[in-house]
């Protein structure tokens, strides 16, 4: 699976890590006071210089509903949202292949754990529905090789929100994408926006 993620990388071609928006973020990424941070525990740390550059220009507090209630206002806005993969399609093009992610959002505090148990990614099983976004592959990619047990596992996108489709997913013009395998994911407590601590829905 590391592998995997490795050459997701790799394989990578034409995608942009630049955003011209750098909205205020959301404060439980940048407060280290968050009440889950503690000992074993982070804020989310970027896996790459790619993803890092592009986890700095997005903004953290622009939702799917936000997008869904007015586009237009966010069209130009740099988003980062987490989900779980459910559905994805692969389109062949004529210099390169776009795998496609449709995915389910989960709201995410944005803090990873390091406990006993290995999942530092713990999403709420709440969300507000589906996006869709994408990654670009060199033609010649073993494409059953990168999509080997991608359903279930956790998606981080990055992009700005391109098209709102009739059943309300948004189309998400894609800066960057991480894969996060399932094994290391849980589906936590219930907590919305605000995060855990914060607003709890249940």
């Amino acid at each position: 699976m590391k592998l995997k993620l490795s050459i997701f990388l790799l394989g990578s071609l034409i995608m942009s890590c630049s955003s011209t928006n750098n909205m205020d973020s959301n404060p439980i990424v940048k407060n280290p006071d968050s009440p889950r941070i503690g000992a074993g525990s982070r804020i989310y740390e970027p896996q790459s210089e790619w993803e890092q550059a592009v986890y700095d220009e997005s903004t953290f507090d622009v939702w799917p509903d936000d997008v869904r209630d007015s586009i237009e206002t966010f069209k130009d806005t740099s988003v980062a949202w987490a989900g779980v993969v459910e559905k994805y399609f692969i389109d062949e093009q004529e210099e390169y292949i776009v795998l496609n992610f449709y995915a389910k959002h989960h709201y995410y505090d944005w803090i990873e754990d390091f406990g006993p148990e290995n999942k530092p990614i713990k999403l709420s099983p709440s969300g507000e529905g589906y996006f869709l976004s994408y990654f670009l592959f060199k033609k010649g990619t073993d494409m059953d090789e990168m999509t080997a047990g991608l359903i279930g596992d956790c998606i981080i996108s990055y992009g700005k929100p391109a098209h709102i489709e009739e059943d309300g997913t948004i189309q998400l013009e894609s800066d960057y994408v991480r894969l996060i395998p399932k094994n290391f994911v849980s589906i936590w407590f219930n907590y919305g926006r605000e995060g855990f601590g914060g607003a709890i829905l249940k």
